[in-house]
């Protein structure tokens, strides 16, 4: 119930019930009043409530259930029809991501950059976590380029996983200059950039305040498939939504066999506006 994920407090669903589980007395409370507050280890509240649950046998709990799992499937397929309609040039960031899920599949671990453009790597189901301990997040807002260093120690620390990262061109220019230690290493990553060629999050607050944009736009910038050779890297530049897929599986088949992988899609940089309504609509 912090101010990001809830639009600066004011995302509550009509209706809706809040329950609050926190270990630590301080934090209750101190931006939405509970309507149950609960006090303790989250994972032993949790465990606690689905061990009740299993013992619920009312019709008005399976008819939920089985509202719920229809709402959930109406969901994933409206996302998936969008996302195999966004023909659109430039690349809508939501299909690469989208198809991220398609090529990589189960396995992957998910290292999420700070910035604009992934952040529709946080909404399922553009992109799904399908295993346990697959996903790295952010750590709420932090530093630019901390996700396109930490796969680096992600695939270190889980070598018999696939690792991707998707990340801003912003982010990946900030610290791309530890991708030479995953190649020396022999820690195959794939590398996403959604490149917008801009400081997208930046960019889109500048056009809220009168289009008036300062520092935001790269018109010069590197060509991050010559980096990647530099590197040692397999490396793409992708501009049109029909060839996402196999530039991914080129990626995937890099990986495998030991060599990392830096794409460079060409995005819409509204994509970052568009995806603060996504986040809305969740």
């Amino acid at each position: 119930n912090e101010e990001f994920q809830t639009g600066i407090w004011k995302l509550f669903p009509k209706n809706a019930k809040f329950i609050q589980i926190d270990i630590e007395s301080f934090e209750m409370s101190r931006n939405w009043i509970p309507d149950v507050p609960i006090l303790g280890d989250a994972k032993t509240v949790l465990a606690s409530i689905l061990e009740s649950i299993k013992s619920l046998d009312s019709p008005e709990w399976e008819r939920r259930k089985e509202n719920n799992s229809k709402m959930k499937q109406d969901y994933e397929a409206q996302v998936f029809e969008e996302c195999q309609k966004s023909n659109q040039v430039p690349i809508k960031s939501k299909r690469v991501v989208y198809e991220i899920n398609q090529v990589f599949g189960r396995n992957t671990i998910m290292v999420h950059e700070n910035g604009s453009q992934d952040l529709w790597t946080y909404y399922s189901p553009y992109y799904r976590v399908l295993d346990r301990n697959g996903n790295v997040a952010p750590g709420e807002q932090t530093c630019m380029g901390s996700g396109v260093s930490g796969a680096v120690g992600v695939k270190l620390a889980n070598p018999d996983k696939k690792v991707v990262c998707v990340t801003g061109d912003g982010a990946f220019q900030m610290y791309n200059q530890d991708v030479p230690t995953a190649v020396q290493y022999n820690a195959p990553i794939t590398w996403v950039i959604l490149n917008s060629f801009s400081l997208g999050w930046t960019k889109l607050g500048q056009k809220d305040l009168g289009e008036r944009y300062i520092a935001t736009d790269f018109t010069v910038q590197p060509d991050f498939v010559q980096m990647a050779h530099s590197y040692r890297c397999y490396g793409e530049r992708v501009e049109k939504p029909e060839d996402i897929h196999n530039a991914l599986k080129r990626a995937l088949k890099a990986n495998e066999s030991g060599q990392s992988a830096i794409l460079d899609f060409i995005v819409d940089y509204e994509d970052v506006a568009e995806g603060f309504k996504a986040y809305k609509k969740l």
